[in-house]
């Protein structure tokens, strides 16, 4: 065999070989689409019905809510200095004291003292110098020789060298007492002072809703229904408003579902980028979809992003039609861009000049139907009506429904269609009507 013969033949083989590894690699390609398909299929049936937990309505009647209590950082900071009052008109006596002393880490020999004396103090008035500060809540036991500080930040974050000014006033003030500091926060969160971070004991929203819930149970048939319903409905505020992650089946449900589906959910996150929306091309094919609904219109002609159409009685009429772009004298144009979509109805440059100086002056002569955004007759493109937008700003927040966008679209169009449409319809096509008999 020649040198050329073996050469080729070599070379036959390894293109085989070749041909061979591609079509293992290709299938091991389509075995993980299939896969990746499979558990996106499963991942999206398990969404549906997370979505509709989200969608349900909440059986909970929240009365702070309704109130517009819950956002008020002087609410809880009152409701809380009431629960720990044991002289309170809530008949808990020292109940919710102690166990927020518990909560808090205060030292055993306070807790386990008689706390029926301890004094509640909300806005405590504290000042060095000519500088002055309001601790939100004090717990004051003056025979155990005991201040608890409460600082209560629920969406605020604590400002500047605030705990730091607090701590050092509480010292010079009560030198004879174990001082207490509790820096109480929507999640717990430390100070951002990294110097006040040891000395400033944390406490969440999630340790004061499960303190409620335990007060509500111990109090079994010893206080007032009334005090139990009330503290009932402060931990659906806690809970919806405040630390909704706790005894929340809707997150319980996402944590389910994440572990179930990581693969596939950690895949869309990777690849988020390339499902952002593009609101220009999505737009113009919605709309697009949307003019093909009304069995009154024509789609003109079209380019991206402009969508185009006209009324099916007009197309009737040959005058209005043109080998030259845009090839209609009349045309319904919609925009979309990526913040709206306007449309209007415009007379374009093509066909008789005769004709479309008979349109633009029976428009003219309609004000009442047509907003003619144009004074004068040119030869160019006239705006002959405003329609408004069909898309508005306000929308775009929403995009992540698509199928809201495209109901918004198909509902605003069905309503011009309904609306003004037929009106400006019938004015258009006597026209051409009257064209076409004076004209033979």
């Amino acid at each position: 065999m020649g040198t050329d013969n073996f050469s080729q033949a070599v070379l036959i083989q390894e293109l085989e070989a070749l041909d061979a590894s591609l079509d293992e690699l290709q299938q091991q390609f389509e075995r993980e689409d299939r896969e990746r398909l499979g558990a996106l299929q499963s991942l999206e049936e398990d969404l549906d019905r997370f979505g509709q937990m989200l969608t349900q309505p909440q059986d909970e009647i929240d009365l702070f809510e309704a109130l517009r209590f819950q956002s008020y950082e002087e609410f809880h900071s009152n409701f809380l200095a009431w629960l720990l009052d044991p002289e309170g008109s809530h008949g808990l006596g020292g109940r919710f004291l102690q166990g927020f002393l518990t909560a808090t880490g205060a030292n055993r020999a306070i807790r386990s003292r008689d706390l029926s004396s301890t004094a509640i103090r909300r806005e405590h008035p504290l000042m060095k110098g000519e500088e002055h500060g309001r601790l939100d809540i004090s717990i004051r036991n003056e025979s155990a020789g005991f201040l608890c500080a409460v600082e209560n930040k629920v969406w605020s974050s604590e400002g500047g060298y605030q705990l730091s000014w607090y701590r050092s006033v509480l010292e010079a003030e009560y030198p004879d007492s174990q001082v207490h500091l509790v820096f109480l926060t929507r999640l717990g969160e430390e100070p951002p002072n990294p110097d006040e971070r040891g000395h400033w004991k944390l406490l969440s929203y999630t340790t004061i809703l499960r303190l409620v819930e335990q007060t509500i149970a111990a109090a079994n048939g010893t206080v007032h229904e009334d005090v139990l319903t009330f503290l009932r409905q402060y931990t659906v505020t806690l809970r919806r408003n405040i630390v909704p992650e706790v005894s929340n089946d809707v997150h319980a449900l996402a944590r389910r579902i994440y572990r179930k589906h990581k693969q596939a959910i950690d895949l869309i996150i990777e690849h988020r980028e390339r499902y952002e929306p593009n609101y220009v091309t999505e737009g113009f094919r919605m709309i697009r979809e949307a003019i093909g609904k009304q069995p009154l219109w024509m789609e003109g002609t079209v380019n991206h992003p402009y969508a185009r159409f006209l009324s099916a009685d007009w197309a009737a009429y040959d005058d209005i039609w043109s080998e030259d772009w845009p090839h209609t004298m009349l045309l319904f144009e919609i925009q979309a861009t990526n913040s709206r979509a306007e449309m209007y109805l415009s007379l374009t440059w093509v066909g008789e000049e005769s004709l479309r100086s008979k349109i633009f002056q029976h428009v003219k002569a309609n004000p009442t139907t047509f907003n003619c955004a144009e004074p004068v007759y040119t030869d160019g493109y006239i705006r002959l009506h405003t329609v408004g937008e069909i898309l508005q700003e306000s929308d775009y927040a929403n995009w992540w429904d698509e199928e809201g966008i495209r109901e918004t679209i198909t509902r605003r169009l069905d309503g011009f269609a309904r609306g003004e449409f037929p009106e400006i319809n019938r004015i258009i096509t006597e026209c051409l009507e009257d064209y076409q008999s004076e004209n033979g």
